[in-house]
């Protein structure tokens, strides 16, 4: 009788005292493990199934090469009708492989399994008419049996790996298979709502920081013009008159008043300096050094220093003359 044993040389850990020290070293030691008989049904299993393979594979370049020379008849240039022909046998093979993916659900199988045989009796058509234009519907027949006997080996194998479940097993797998379902979905949306709260966030900031062209400030509430009678009337408390607005509708520069109150802080574009952002509120009608300062610390900050927006607001005005 065979044995199905075999010795295995294995390491263990085991002290080892030398001059009165101990120390832990590795020792070598066989031991007798269980070799299990091999397998010769799983064997022929694998044999079928590689069988099974080479068979389509010879079965679809047949079926390329006789589909195809038929097609070429009418189609100029002949790859693309041999490129048309392997569609045939392409095909229901592609619904075998489906199948097989759903072999332990007979209602996702079923449809697959159709959709083979009708794209087999396509292929199998096309096969028997390039035998009979080429004169011999006997070459035909066999041809077209070729892709018959393959799908046929398919269709056995299938039937050693499938199982058929009872309907309580069945209906117990389908509710665990939409749970994980379900599951994956919501990962899957809820990585795109991710993305898209990113992709918001993003432009936010970008449109945050685009320079944007400068706007004259007006004031918050401007008066209603009032009769001409009106207007040579000196204002309460001692205030400066206001000009009247042009015919633009817009005051002119020398009566602009910046709002510093209620206004969301500005956030200077990219690259640009406190001498610039002064030249601008001197550009902009603003002459008096707190006004200036007060815009600068609007756009860069209450950090900004004061004799540095003094120095350069002097220099602009000396500039316009």
């Amino acid at each position: 009788m065979k044995k199905y044993t075999r010795v295995e040389k294995r390491i263990r850990k085991v002290p080892h005292t030398r001059g009165g020290v101990q120390r832990t070293v590795d020792q070598e030691y066989e031991v007798e493990v269980f070799v299990p008989p091999r397998d010769w049904d799983n064997i022929v299993r694998n044999g079928v199934g590689a069988i099974t393979g080479v068979m389509g594979a010879v079965t679809l370049a047949w079926s390329t090469a006789s589909i195809g020379g038929l097609l070429s008849i009418a189609v100029d240039p002949d790859p693309v009708a041999y490129l048309a022909a392997g569609v045939f046998d392409a095909g229901w093979m592609t619904c075998a492989a489906m199948e097989w993916l759903n072999r332990y659900d007979s209602r996702k199988a079923e449809l697959p399994r159709i959709a083979g045989h009708v794209l087999l009796a396509l292929a199998m058509a096309a096969v028997y008419a390039d035998g009979h234009l080429a004169g011999s519907w006997v070459i035909g027949a066999i041809g077209a049996a070729v892709s018959l006997i393959a799908k046929g080996m398919w269709a056995l194998t299938m039937s050693q790996y499938s199982r058929p479940l009872d309907p309580l097993t069945q209906q117990w797998l389908d509710q665990a298979d939409d749970e994980a379902v379900a599951r994956l979905a919501e990962l899957h949306r809820t990585k795109q709502i991710r993305a898209a709260e990113y992709r918001c966030a993003a432009e936010a900031a970008a449109l945050a920081i685009q320079p944007a062209p400068f706007a004259l400030p007006t004031a918050p509430n401007p008066p209603a013009a009032r009769d001409s009678k009106d207007q040579d009337v000196a204002p309460p408390n001692g205030e400066t008159p206001r000009t009247p607005l042009t015919d633009k509708g817009a005051p002119g520069p020398e009566q602009l008043e910046l709002p510093h109150e209620d206004v969301v802080r500005r956030l200077a574009p990219p690259g640009q300096s406190v001498r610039t952002t002064t030249q601008t509120a001197v550009a902009s009608g603003l002459q008096e050094q707190p006004d200036v300062l007060r815009y600068v610390q609007s756009i860069h900050g209450a950090g900004v220093n004061a004799a540095t927006v003094d120095r350069y607001r002097r220099g602009f005005i000396r500039e316009a003359g």
